[in-house]
């Protein structure tokens, strides 16, 4: 039901890689026959491919919400942000986090969205 994911570890002397059976949000509700009304994404690094696997999830008008933690800095995760909005969302909230050392030239903020009709 899913597939291998490799998300090596940032600037580190070794270079570790931890490998994790993966589903993408579309299969796991199909799969359940779960439709959630808000969705939390905190995945370091990976937002984009999650928003790819949620495009049924996405368009359902059940799901109301989405929190999600996006580099702005980083034009994948600016296309991610106008993926969601794409589905009828429009951001709600924008909560920046203070960063130090490897991650200093990130711009690393909570982003809260919420579907314009209900």
């Amino acid at each position: 039901i899913g597939r291998r994911s490799g998300h090596p570890q940032p600037q580190t002397s070794l270079e570790l890689v931890e490998e994790v059976l993966t589903c993408s949000l579309d299969a796991f509700c199909q799969q359940r026959g779960v439709i959630p009304n808000h969705l939390k994404i905190d995945v370091d690094g990976v937002e984009s491919d999650i928003i790819r696997g949620a495009s049924s999830l996405l368009a359902n008008p059940t799901l109301r919400s989405i929190l999600i933690e996006l580099d702005l800095s980083s034009e994948t995760d600016r296309e991610c942000k106008q993926t969601i909005e794409a589905f009828g969302f429009s951001v709600l909230h924008v909560q920046r986090k203070p960063l130090v050392g490897v991650y200093a030239q990130s711009e690393l903020a909570n982003v809260t969205f919420i579907r314009n009709q209900f």
